[in-house]
């Protein structure tokens, strides 16, 4: 039957070749961008789980925050060029204090934790999955190559997920069955089907938004043409980025004029909480520069909507940046994208479509690999096929979770620190890469699948080592601790099931 329909549309054998070579060579890239970006969506509470050694936040009135992080500011940072004060909400509920150094970087202490101001560490947890999700953790600022990658995979998967409904004719008929007696091939082609077809809306949304944040940078003939070298410009008028441009000179000293007051002033416009963050430009000179940020935890667009007012007047100069309708839209893509709207509900379903991504690519490869050893010979690509399928899944997951372990276990006064994070993921991907070429295929799925399945599950055990056990989590109210310990065991307990289905007794399925 299958080889009827092919005879009768020609064009599903070329489809459907398209959609396995294509699978095939950026599957391995696009499964970790899948799993990084799932886990990226709760890249606050990863920060938060990982500082185990800063206690509950205390709540904290807007006006008492501000006066608060004024004074801080004030004693540590007068000279700085900018600051940055960023109060709680529902989501974080910790007040920040920031301010840029001489260097460029930005110092951050939170101040509502304890009796003493703590200085909080520049590369977290959920950072560097944010990194890996954007550009594969290559600067930026030295090479695009992470960001060419990243963006190369988003046209994979659009490209797959309209090959593979295209080419599978009976794929909403067959979305509804799953037959994991009938045939070990049937039942992986089952799951990659479920896997890919329950949350096609959300794969084709986040593909395409990803790529069009960025089109400016993989087509950039277009903005040079109209724009020229004027970059700032383009920027503002197509994305909506603006920037505060800092002066070369501070300009002559003033006192600054009180932020609790225009706090007041914002709150009356836009209500009560609804103030996100404040940065001032050049403190205590005349020239300071003021700008309140609505939050977006209840609207798509990505642009924060600003009031803005001369620091040492407190006059309003400027009340919400004026938007192009090309920049509202694509405010409104970007939004889509990174998830900062919705509440925690929202959340959770892009991380379990996501999963549910990479699942869909992790079966699409083994499906390769179980087909070619079926109907040719174990030529080099199958055999490297196959290797790359244990390195590239479980041996990425397994790095995944080392930083988890790293992030928990180093300690905070070593030196270099933040750049001990990358060192590790990389160290523990690499010797799976190792392991996955030294072992026969089969022993590589089940060692790295139960190195996989004890990272998880041990996992809320580093609690105890930083005294924030689970059991503590749950008493003291620190819920996102809680919920991250108890997905650990969730998830161990999941891999344990498929691990048999896979390799146990009745090898429901094989790999």
């Amino acid at each position: 039957m299958r080889a009827h329909n092919t005879m009768k549309r020609p064009y599903l054998r070329e489809m459907r070749a398209f959609h396995s070579w294509v699978g095939l060579f950026l599957g391995w890239i696009l499964f970790g961008v899948l799993l990084t970006g799932s886990l990226a969506v709760f890249h606050t509470e990863l920060d938060q789980w990982g500082l185990t050694e800063l206690s509950f936040a205390k709540p904290v009135a807007p006006e008492q925050a501000v006066a608060q992080s004024v004074e801080y500011l004030s004693a540590h940072a007068p000279d700085a060029r900018l600051w940055r004060i960023t109060l709680p909400d529902e989501r974080d509920p910790y007040l920040r204090a920031a301010y840029k150094t001489a260097s460029g970087g930005m110092v951050e202490a939170i101040l509502n934790s304890g009796p003493h101001p703590f200085i909080v560490r520049n590369e977290q947890l959920g950072s560097f999955f944010l990194l890996y999700h954007s550009h594969l953790l290559l600067k930026r600022t030295l090479t695009q190559i992470g960001l060419f990658l990243v963006g190369a995979a988003g046209i994979a998967m659009l490209c797959v997920c309209i090959s593979g409904v295209w080419s599978h004719i009976k794929v909403f008929a067959e979305f509804f069955t799953f037959r994991p007696g009938k045939n070990k091939h049937r039942a992986w082609l089952d799951l990659h089907t479920v896997l890919g077809i329950l949350p096609l809306p959300f794969h084709l949304m986040i593909s395409y938004t990803g790529l069009i944040m960025l089109y400016w940078l993989y087509v950039p003939s277009a903005a040079s043409v109209i724009y020229g070298n004027n970059l700032s410009t383009f920027r503002q008028e197509a994305l909506g980025t603006y920037s505060m441009v800092l002066p070369a000179q501070k300009g002559p000293a003033a006192p600054l004029f009180s932020l609790t007051t225009l706090l007041h002033d914002a709150q009356s416009h836009w209500g009560q909480g609804a103030i996100a963050k404040i940065y001032v430009r050049d403190p205590f000179y005349k020239g300071a520069i003021v700008e309140f940020w609505h939050e977006r935890a209840h609207q798509v667009g990505q642009q924060y909507a600003r009031r803005v007012y001369n620091g040492a007047t407190g006059q309003l100069i400027l009340q919400n940046m004026p938007l192009t309708f090309v920049a509202r839209v694509q405010s409104v893509l970007a939004g889509l994208h990174w998830v900062e709207w919705g509440g925690a509900s929202i959340r959770w379903c892009y991380a379990l479509a996501g999963l549910m991504g990479a699942g869909s690519v992790a079966t699409g490869l083994i499906l390769y690999t179980q087909k070619q050893s079926r109907t040719v010979q174990n030529t080099i690509l199958v055999t490297v096929a196959r290797k790359l399928n244990v390195c590239a899944l479980l041996g990425f997951s397994c790095a995944c979770l080392s930083v988890f372990w790293a992030e928990r276990l180093l300690s905070y006064t070593w030196p270099q620190r933040n750049a001990l994070l990358p060192v590790v993921f990389l160290g523990v991907w690499f010797a799976s890469i190792v392991h996955a070429f030294l072992t026969p295929t089969r022993f590589g799925w089940v060692h790295q699948g139960c190195l996989f399945i004890t990272l998880c599950g041990a996992l809320p055990l580093t609690g105890w080592y930083r005294h924030m056990s689970l059991l503590s989590a749950c008493m003291l109210g620190h819920w996102s601790v809680a919920v991250v310990d108890v997905s650990a065991l969730a998830i161990a307990l999941l891999g344990c099931v498929v691990l048999y289905c896979v390799f146990g007794h009745k090898r429901v399925l094989k790999a």
